[in-house]
């Protein structure tokens, strides 16, 4: 990944205002990339709180 894609995720993954910045630093670090970070967190399976939204769950039919 370019770097200026990496800032342009960086910006991204910080407005979306889940998380202090210090978490996504450490995740950062832990996951290598900015890229990956964001990603997860824009997944509907990027739990950021204790319990899920429960309108995420995927229903067992």
């Amino acid at each position: 990944m370019r770097a200026a894609d990496e800032r342009a995720a960086m910006v991204a993954l910080l407005r979306t205002g889940r998380r202090p910045w210090v978490e996504y630093a450490e995740l950062i670090e832990d996951r290598g990339s900015v890229e990956r970070v964001l990603e997860d967190e824009l997944t509907p399976s990027g739990q950021t709180t204790l319990f899920p939204d429960p309108s995420d769950r995927v229903s067992a039919t």
